[in-house]
């Protein structure tokens, strides 16, 4: 590796990313690093959606919603083979918060802000609705709205990001599993430590900028660095999701359902399972990692069953997971979790190191730009906001499921340009098999790994 580079993006999620890729494409050599494999923690824990944030319009979070939408739609043209468009039900019964008519207004406000570039809401009749979801409850059930919003494979994403920078910037490099342990300023540069995660050993690096992105992890990392005053910026919120059988649930579209203590939960069928999430509590203390406790996952299974019948039982259940949302703490400091704004803040400790914080993944591409044309401008280059939105095209080979494991050739191709470390790194977020259960192919992952046992070792993917 290079051991100078203009600017260091701390964090591999989609976040960093994005950074790391706008500061390539204006040709900014950088260097990204994560102390485990690139989207691992927060960003492929989401909801595997790109979203407006159909809530957000009770906050009044207006921009923020038209920002979303306009960029889940620019993903929906730019990288169809990742984000493709569903219509969501939003169930109304006769308990629910908003009637039809008020429902109609907010699917109505939430088109308009797309600019229309949604596919249009509609306003369906009880018997409709069942139509489309047969396994809905039906008593006190008055009929449903239908929006569009975009799902998407997150971590795959957040890769082929990656990838994309590396191919048109040769002088920007990205590591995984390389911690940062040491940051001294030394005039206008800053020397900065890299810990390998699996062997330890130390590598220095040179360079002119910082950007801290690191999501819920920021508060900690910048306590432990000690090398700025801080002041923790972040209200960190654990969501949990399972993932269901497939023959779970009769339904056939993805449903919003409003929980009584006011939280949304998605219910959305992927081709080999079925989707649900997601909670808002607090997380342990430890965030890298984090699981679902038995706690949260009951928490799903008890708002289920207050919608659908027959009723789902635990051992439908074929996995589940966690993430920690990185929530900038708002000006009025609320705690209430469901209600803080999905906004992103950027600071600035002092010169050429920037911490950004907060956010949602559907606005990746656009949150750090006030960044990255600080960061541009610096070294007199033009910078353009639309540079990223000016095509993209698709580095890996499997960008779904694979319908058969590629053979080992493909294998060596893979190692080579995406950079996996582990089986998980492999499996999970360059083939997209989420779990065992989402396998697409007639082999199955334990086959497949068993296979190849000699050559994984051979290249130390354990």
């Amino acid at each position: 590796m290079d051991k100078e580079f203009k600017t260091l993006v701390i964090g591999g999620g989609i976040v960093g990313a994005g950074i790391f890729w706008d500061l390539s494409l204006h040709g900014i050599d950088t260097l990204l690093v994560d102390r485990g494999d690139f989207a691992s923690q927060t960003s492929q824990n989401s909801s595997k959606m790109l979203h407006g944030g159909i809530r957000y319009l009770e906050n009044m979070d207006f921009n923020l919603v038209f920002e979303a939408l306009h960029e889940k739609n620019l993903w929906k043209h730019l990288m169809p083979e990742l984000c493709y468009e569903k219509p969501f039900l939003l169930p109304i019964y006769n308990t629910s918060k908003y009637n039809l008519f008020m429902t109609g207004i907010g699917l109505f406000a939430y088109d308009l802000l797309s600019s229309f570039q949604n596919s249009p809401y509609k306003i369906l009749s009880k018997q409709q609705s069942l139509e489309m979801n047969p396994a809905l409850r039906k008593d006190k059930l008055k009929g449903s709205g239908v929006y569009h919003d975009v799902i998407v494979d997150d971590a795959k994403l957040n890769i082929e990001i990656i990838l994309d920078a590396l191919a048109k910037n040769k002088n920007s490099q990205a590591l995984n599993y390389k911690k940062v342990t040491k940051i001294v300023k030394e005039q206008i540069k800053y020397q900065v430590t890299l810990t390998d995660s699996f062997s330890g050993c130390e590598t220095q690096v040179t360079v002119e900028n910082i950007v801290t992105a690191v999501g819920p992890f920021t508060d900690q990392f910048l306590n432990d660095m000690d090398i700025c005053p801080w002041e923790n910026q972040l209200l960190p919120s654990k969501g949990i999701h399972v993932w269901l059988k497939k023959d779970a649930l009769n339904i056939n579209a993805p449903i919003v359902l409003q929980t009584k203590d006011g939280r949304i939960i998605f219910v959305i069928p992927h081709p080999n399972a079925i989707l649900v999430g997601t909670t808002e509590s607090d997380p342990e203390k430890d965030f890298f990692n984090i699981k679902a406790t038995q706690k949260d996952i009951d928490y799903i299974i008890d708002n289920l069953n207050e919608y659908f019948k027959p009723t789902v039982s635990v051992d439908m259940i074929i996995s589940s997971f966690a993430g920690v949302r990185p929530l900038a703490k708002d000006d009025e400091s609320s705690l209430d979790k469901g209600k803080t704004s999905r906004e992103h803040k950027t600071l600035q400790p002092f010169s050429n190191f920037f911490v950004i914080v907060g956010g949602k993944y559907t606005t990746f591409r656009v949150m750090g730009q006030d960044i990255t044309r600080k960061i541009t401008t610096s070294y007199q280059k033009s910078y353009s906001p639309l540079k990223t939105a000016q095509g993209f095209t698709p580095h890996s080979k499997y960008l779904k499921a694979p319908d058969e494991w590629p053979s080992e050739d493909e294998l060596k191709i893979i190692i080579k340009d995406e950079m996996p470390k582990t089986l998980e790194d492999l499996i999970n977020r360059r083939l997209s098999v989420y779990s065992p259960a989402h396998n697409n192919a007639q082999e199955s992952v334990e086959q497949f790994v068993s296979k190849h046992k000699d050559f994984f070792n051979q290249y130390g993917l354990s």
